[in-house]
């Protein structure tokens, strides 16, 4: 059995990207799709525990949240947890802390590594100049950050100047996001070749008498927005005409290899 252990979730796959990096360097390390766990997994013989997540909404997915607070406890490992964004956190990092906290979970190491942002939303992907670049940088910042993790150094988030600001607004929003999917539309274009189902992190995409329909319990991640080769879904008006992004070290559909059964890790 491996001594290291990562569970992430992932979109557009930044966070996915960074997982297998990390998993790559640190060696002997199983790594878990968070969104294929129907059953808590058993981690007692695990040195070092890790979560990689992205940001969402100045805070964490709420599939993330809900996995923090089954995470059983192992007193002798040591937990970490890596974050991806593409813009401010606005003191997401603290929110985090505070979610280990209540679940009774000592959380020794958070750290973030900027990747390309993929909120199309309110925002633009950037140049492919510009992804290259943010993606050589994180590779460093991964080898920094597994060094870290080897060493067993403590880094902890402290509250910021923003978190107070933010913190209602957050909670708001991601009470929101089960049912956001209702302002997906799906233009003509669609072909049904029925890869938003395959690649929704957590199935809320469903063929229903040979139609598209989404479900309510999104996670606001806009895989199904990016990955659509048509550009046949987007959010309301906001997001037609814009450029789309998939993480390009990765294949997106390979994150549901990495899938918990009980008893076995995959």
């Amino acid at each position: 059995m491996n001594e290291n252990i990562i569970f992430f979730f992932s979109g557009t796959g930044n966070s996915f990207d960074v997982t297998l990096k990390i998993a790559e360097k640190m060696k002997n390390t199983d790594v878990i799709n968070i969104s294929s766990i129907k059953t808590i997994p058993t981690i007692t013989n695990y040195k070092r525990i890790g979560l990689v997540f992205p940001i969402y909404g100045f805070t964490m997915p709420n599939i993330v949240s809900k996995f923090i607070l089954k995470l059983p406890l192992n007193s002798n490992a040591y937990y970490f947890c890596i974050v991806t964004l593409g813009g401010l956190s606005f003191g997401a990092e603290y929110r985090i802390l505070e979610m280990f906290n209540k679940a009774k979970l000592q959380l020794q190491y958070l750290s973030k590594i900027f990747m390309p942002e993929n909120y199309i939303i309110v925002t633009k992907i950037p140049t492919e100049k510009t992804i290259m670049k943010i993606l050589n940088n994180s590779i460093k910042k991964v080898i920094k950050i597994t060094e870290d993790i080897k060493k067993y150094k403590e880094q902890k988030p402290k509250k910021s100047l923003f978190y107070n600001l933010v913190k209602n607004i957050s909670k708001e929003e991601t009470e929101k996001w089960p049912l956001k999917a209702k302002n997906y539309k799906i233009n003509n274009d669609c072909t049904k070749c029925k890869k938003c189902i395959r690649v929704c992190p957590v199935e809320n995409i469903k063929m229903v008498e040979d139609e598209i329909l989404f479900e309510e319990h999104c996670e606001y991640c806009l895989c199904c927005i990016h990955i659509c080769p048509q550009r046949a879904i987007n959010y309301g008006n906001k997001t037609i005409g814009k450029k789309r992004y998939i993480n390009p070290n990765i294949e997106i559909e390979d994150m549901k290899k990495y899938c918990y059964k009980q008893r076995n890790f995959v």
